[in-house]
């Protein structure tokens, strides 16, 4: 999104860029046309990428505001499960994607992962309502 948003402005393209929530599975996987090459087993734990950031994110709400131990977190979870690959875990800053030095409402708790071959990417606001 970062980047899509400044192409525009680079561009001056007369267009207006509205976020929206990630659309999501019942199980919590975000919908993404990758989900298909996910094998059985792989599928079964791909929901567990969302979960180790609901994790982080709670630990944002309860105060936590390092970046280094919500991104922490995530990745002890996600290491914990069986087949992912942790490409990255990050806190950004959602207007510019650097290290905040302090996480505040608004960044984004961002991963890629793979299962396999399939690189799974997800992603919460912290501080946002989630379900």
């Amino acid at each position: 999104m970062v980047l899509v948003r400044q192409l525009v402005r680079d561009f001056a393209l007369p267009v207006r860029i509205v976020a929206v929530p990630t659309v999501r599975e019942p199980d919590g996987l975000a919908v993404s046309s990758r989900n298909i090459y996910l094998d059985p087993s792989q599928r079964a734990v791909a929901p567990s990428i969302h979960r180790s950031l609901d994790a982080g994110a709670n630990g944002f709400t309860a105060g936590v505001t390092d970046p280094a131990e919500l991104e922490a977190t995530v990745r002890h979870l996600l290491e914990g499960t069986p087949g992912v690959a942790i490409d990255y875990v990050a806190v950004v800053e959602d207007t510019t994607l650097r290290r905040p030095d302090r996480a505040i409402s608004g960044n984004v708790l961002a991963v890629a992962v793979k299962l396999g071959s399939i690189r799974l990417i997800d992603n919460v606001v912290l501080g946002a309502e989630r379900l």
